[in-house]
């Protein structure tokens, strides 16, 4: 059963396929697919942002400013289109289901453009190698239909100059039942050494949590005794 979604990490996904590698793959046995390369963008706005996000501001006398910050810090699973792309997909993640033991992720991508232009955020998609060199790739405009890509949006749009250097540094993480996506990303001006922070967000505000059980996460966190603890 194929539980990914635009990329492997949604909700429980790689969770279960870890577990499901560990309990049920007998010695010597394969995993189908092998391995999951994860592609990142810098990427112009998509047009199903465009139509669903954008066009709905002001419309009608309805304000939507108190709900903005969430919606530009919330990745969105939709069709982006090639021509969307403002520079080649680089490879930040390579998922192998053979020896993963991890559901997070961290990486660092950077892009030299060589012509200014402006994006307004990152495109997610991943290449599969089900096995022996046989794949797919769920990259826009590509053959595969069944998978959409990740539009991670920025809280504005960024202007990048001539020979300018945009580094991005992307994180998922597991929490509970779902993924909290960071993004940060840095511009360098041609022939300076000066790095500058045009992004830094996070899609926390979208998960639901229980105050009560964040404490429960911390490092220092001391666990509190259940029944069978309490009665030894």
């Amino acid at each position: 059963i194929d539980v990914r979604g635009p990329t492997p990490f949604g909700s429980r996904s790689l969770e279960v396929l870890i577990d499901a590698r560990d309990r049920l793959l007998r010695p010597g046995g394969r995993i189908i697919g092998r391995t999951d390369r994860v592609i990142v963008a810098p990427t112009r706005t998509p047009a199903v942002f465009r139509r669903e996000i954008h066009a709905a501001h002001g419309r009608e006398g309805v304000n939507l400013d108190p709900v903005e910050r969430i919606v530009f810090d919330t990745p969105l699973r939709c069709t982006i289109a090639p021509e969307d792309l403002i520079s080649d997909g680089q490879c930040w993640q390579v998922v192998d289901y053979r020896s993963v033991t991890s559901t997070d992720a961290t990486g660092s991508l950077a892009w030299r453009h060589e012509r200014g232009r402006t994006f307004d955020g990152f495109a997610v998609w991943f290449e599969a190698d089900l096995a022996d060199g046989i794949g797919f790739s769920t990259r826009p405009g590509g053959a595969v239909s069944a998978y959409k890509q990740m539009f991670i949006p920025l809280q504005r749009p960024v202007a990048l100059g001539d020979g300018d250097q945009l580094r991005l540094e992307l994180t998922a993480r597991q929490v509970r039942e779902n993924y909290v996506w960071s993004w940060r990303a840095w511009l360098t001006a041609e022939g300076s050494e000066t790095r500058t922070l045009v992004a830094d967000q996070n899609s926390l505000a979208e998960v639901v949590l229980d105050p009560a059980a964040v404490p429960l996460t911390g490092g220092s966190a001391i666990p509190s005794k259940g029944p069978r603890a309490s009665a030894l």
